[in-house]
């Protein structure tokens, strides 16, 4: 069989084939070198210790443990806490802002039902309205709702009681809206109260009630979640209650009188404080039932005051002290772990970077046995840059070869065939 001529390939082909190797290794260094780098220069990952029991009353054992994981914390060389003018909205209690208003408002309808008992109709509507309209700015909760309706009743009686027989009416109106399954006792009241409780609680012609807030707002009326801002709501004529919510505002509300041609309402939103917004995401995170939600407490609690991974402090449901770690990389919240027998730096530890051992010699500097691989190889950097190098390596390797094939000349003794 005779080689056909061009089955050797010039001299200059030669040597672009001879230097692929050459390349390869040149884009394996890089990419070693890139990786090594990238590694030296990453700035330590800011850990944030949160409180996750979120009560009104400081946990004394809560605040103390996160307070010694802060310490070790700040002597840590790979971690570093994070410095927050609001720490003090991470750790430690929650007031509740709500609490003295509804303890007020409760006063206020025992003062309310003494003047009435007293026949004094001036000083129980005075007392009644001026706790509702404090208690339509809380957040809409059946207690809120249910102290409203009871404030609203006396308030009618009052009314009626001082020959207000109108605005009676709108009192009782608005009690049926809070409450409807709310009745007189007949045995309690006179038939002249019983009726005109009732009368205020028939059927109506509906009225549209427009609900505007700048910027967008969770709307409530009458302790119903009746849906974002704007809102157009279909509403019987006469008192109702307007609340407005949201994540990133100050709740507050307004005690509105509908006509029967309909009313429009414009609420001016109020944004809330930063450590305000920090104490309702803990808030959610002590509320968590499941380990989504709890990790998504976590991370927008980070996310607020600039923090990568959390160590989260708290109790479990038979009371025990446990902390839970928070994982920025994978947004993942792990087991609870008690925290009995365990010091600060074994609760640490998950979250320090692996370091290289040291091989162990036998003193004259001869390695005994080689240590064990800190992490999977595949996932060690330098492996992961060849397999990048060696793709790269592939790709230049078939480039090389499409340029220097002769696609004219073929070695094969083509004279036996037709």
């Amino acid at each position: 069989m005779e080689m056909l001529s061009g089955a050797t390939p010039p001299p200059r082909r030669l040597a672009a084939i001879r230097g692929i190797p050459t390349v390869c290794a040149v884009c394996v260094s890089v990419l070693c070198a890139a990786a090594a780098t990238a590694q030296a220069q990453r700035p330590p990952r800011a850990v944030a210790v949160i409180d996750a029991t979120a009560a009104p009353a400081s946990d004394a054992d809560v605040s103390d443990l996160a307070g010694r994981l802060e310490g070790q914390l700040e002597r840590e060389s790979d971690l570093v806490l994070v410095v927050s003018d609001r720490r003090f909205a991470l750790v430690g209690a929650i007031p509740d802002d709500e609490r003295p208003v509804l303890v007020e408002a409760r006063a206020a309808l025992g003062r309310a039902r003494d003047a009435l008992a007293r026949f004094d109709s001036k000083a129980a509507v005075d007392s009644a309205g001026a706790a509702i309209d404090r208690l339509v700015s809380l957040t809409p909760t059946a207690e809120v709702t249910a102290l409203i309706a009871d404030l609203a009743l006396v308030r009618g009686l009052a009314e009626l009681g001082a020959g207000a027989a109108p605005e009676a009416g709108r009192s009782f109106g608005l009690v049926h809206r809070l409450a409807p399954e709310r009745t007189l006792d007949p045995a309690r009241y006179l038939p002249e109260v019983v009726a005109a409780f009732a009368a205020a609680g028939a059927a109506a012609d509906m009225t549209t009630l427009d609900v505007t807030v700048p910027g967008g707002a969770e709307v409530w009326v009458d302790g119903a979640d009746v849906g974002p801002a704007p809102a157009s709501i279909q509403v019987a004529p006469g008192l109702h209650c307007v609340t407005i919510t949201a994540d990133r505002l100050v709740t507050q509300g307004e005690l509105a009188t509908v006509p029967a041609s309909g009313a429009s309402l414009t609420l001016e939103p109020v944004e809330a404080s930063r450590t305000t917004l920090l104490q309702r995401q803990r808030r959610r995170l002590a509320a968590a039932t499941d380990d989504a939600t709890a990790a998504a407490a976590v991370s927008e609690l980070l996310r607020m005051i600039g923090g990568q991974d959390a160590i989260v402090v708290g109790r479990d449901g038979d009371g025990q002290l446990v902390t839970r770690i928070y994982s920025g990389r994978g947004g993942w919240v792990g087991e609870p772990h008690p925290t009995e027998g365990r010091d600060v730096d074994t609760i640490i530890k998950p979250l320090r970077p692996i370091k290289p051992v040291a091989p162990p010699d036998d003193g004259d500097g001869k390695v005994v046995a080689p240590p064990p691989p800190p992490e999977p190889w595949y996932r060690r950097r330098w492996v992961q840059a060849s397999i990048g190098g060696t793709v790269v390596a592939g790709l230049l390797t078939s480039v090389v070869i499409a340029l220097t094939r002769d696609p004219g000349h073929s070695t094969v003794d083509m004279t036996g065939f037709p």
